[in-house]
């Protein structure tokens, strides 16, 4: 019965979100329900409540969107009728920012996140956003949350930073405010690879 449903409600899902001549529009939060819904991988807890927090130029280059769960803290990448979870939250915060990036011509994604009940550490990953690999830069930070400044397409300035919360209301745990702290390094991606640079290297005084 469900796969029966969802034979009948995605067409009309994917034709609503493609919108006229074709053109893609964002997702609502209801339409990521409803795909999450009729994929048989994928279960959602009843106190979930969920945020677009897509960053703002995102979709417009790759027609992507993160969608993030104010309450259990974790994040899904949606391409087309595609979910793909970012990183871990259990524990932490989850996502706290996401970044564009070029990955050797390919589109691709770089995030922070946090997590670890009992072991609080935060850490970077880039997601191809044309095969959907994840992969984990070999870094972990444990005095907090990390936050990405970008400064090319293939460079961005890594800091620590603060969980500001109490600043917007419900979506707190969504749209994670940070307080920047001091610059850690600078992750730079070759051939799709991610290096971090330590600052005392990349910033020689």
């Amino acid at each position: 019965m469900k796969a029966f449903l969802a034979g009948l409600c995605l067409p009309l899902l994917l034709a609503a979100l493609l919108g006229c001549a074709g053109r893609a529009r964002p997702a609502a939060v209801e339409d990521f329900l409803e795909l999450c819904a009729a994929a048989d991988d994928f279960t959602l807890t009843s106190s979930a409540q969920f945020f677009d927090i897509t960053p703002g130029d995102l979709f417009s280059s790759t027609s992507c969107q993160i969608f993030k769960d104010g309450f259990g803290c974790e994040s899904y990448l949606l391409k087309g009728r595609e979910i793909r979870r970012l990183g871990s939250g259990f524990g932490g915060y989850g996502l706290s920012c996401a970044e564009p990036c070029d990955l050797g011509g390919a589109p691709g994604l770089i995030y922070a996140y946090s997590f670890g009940s009992g072991m609080h550490r935060a850490q970077v990953a880039v997601l191809n956003l044309e095969t959907l690999e994840e992969s984990v830069l070999d870094y972990a930070f444990f005095q907090g949350e990390l936050l990405l400044k970008r400064q090319s397409s293939t460079r961005f300035g890594l800091y620590s930073a603060e969980a500001a919360l109490g600043l917007s209301g419900e979506t707190d745990f969504a749209k994670l405010p940070l307080r920047q702290g001091e610059l850690l390094g600078e992750i730079t991606l070759e051939g799709g690879a991610a290096t971090l640079l330590p600052a005392e290297v990349s910033s020689p005084s």
